[in-house]
């Protein structure tokens, strides 16, 4: 996962040795909180200024004061979970865990659990939430899996006509201020093609996917021919998506190619691209 920066400076960030850092802006350690498996989602920070985050093997979701206190643990089953917590809808805490046959999504309030509901073994680990409070997520059947804010499946919609995909090297779903879904996955046949309300790349060749649909599914535009290896990142209207030893700007609302820039060194980069507030691209 990444690290993420609060208000004051501080960083946090998981490690493989099972324990949550906060560093200062020179990178010393603060404090850190130990847990008993590595770490490997980004961690939240809530509103409350509390860091949520969830551990690997144990599948145990914490809430870390920002003085390093333990505040809650709720362990989540007998599950793996590299998900990222994402507040959505009234300040509630959504987490993901699961296994290759089933997932689990958890609500909560506080310390509270508010629901839970079993979908599909979901190939990304972090829901994605629109603005009506939807969560949505990728099936490793290949389907978008929509969730409403109350825990009530909204949709389970295939998206592609070749069955199942191999495990992603991202499947988080992007949102566009345009209204559109962004996602990349890798199916486990390179000549599969897609129905997608994302974005979809196929690693296994230089003859990637590239699609962009509505949130129900319906196509907006798709070009082919492209490699991409990376999370794609939305920016005024463009997106910034990795690649084979390159990097390619693309404009989000028709798949019109505006530039692609080659990189040294990053062959299959799996980096999502970051843009400063200055328009400089890291």
């Amino acid at each position: 996962g990444s690290a993420v920066i609060d208000k004051n400076g501080h960083i946090y960030a998981g490690s493989d040795d099972g324990y949550l850092y906060c560093l200062n802006n020179q990178g010393l350690v603060i404090w850190r909180y130990g847990t008993t498996s590595k770490i490997i989602c980004t961690p939240t920070i809530g509103s409350d200024g509390n860091i949520y985050f969830t551990n690997w093997l144990n599948s145990t979701l914490y809430c870390i004061s920002k003085d390093g206190e333990l505040l809650f643990k709720y362990n989540l089953g007998e599950y793996n979970t590299g998900s990222s917590p994402v507040f959505g809808y009234d300040n509630t805490l959504y987490v993901l865990s699961g296994n290759d046959n089933i997932s689990i999504l958890f609500a909560f309030k506080g310390d509270n659990l508010l629901w839970n509901c079993t979908l599909p073994a979901i190939t990304g680990s972090t829901p994605t939430i629109t603005s009506d409070g939807t969560l949505y997520m990728v099936s490793t059947h290949h389907e978008i899996v929509a969730v409403n804010w109350d825990g009530s499946v909204k949709f389970i919609k295939s998206i592609s006509k070749f069955g199942d995909i191999a495990l992603a090297y991202s499947d988080t779903i992007s949102i566009g201020d345009n209204g559109l879904l962004y996602v990349l996955n890798q199916p486990s046949d390179s000549a599969h093609y897609d129905v997608h309300a994302t974005i979809d790349y196929y690693v296994n060749s230089n003859d990637n996917s590239i699609n962009a649909y509505l949130p129900n599914a319906t196509c907006v535009w798709s070009i082919s021919g492209k490699s991409a290896s990376g999370t794609p990142s939305y920016y005024k209207g463009i997106l910034y998506i990795t690649g084979q030893n390159s990097l390619m700007a693309i404009n989000a609302s028709n798949g019109n190619i505006l530039w692609s820039q080659s990189i040294s060194n990053a062959n299959n980069s799996l980096s999502s691209p970051l843009i400063s507030g200055d328009e400089i691209i890291y």
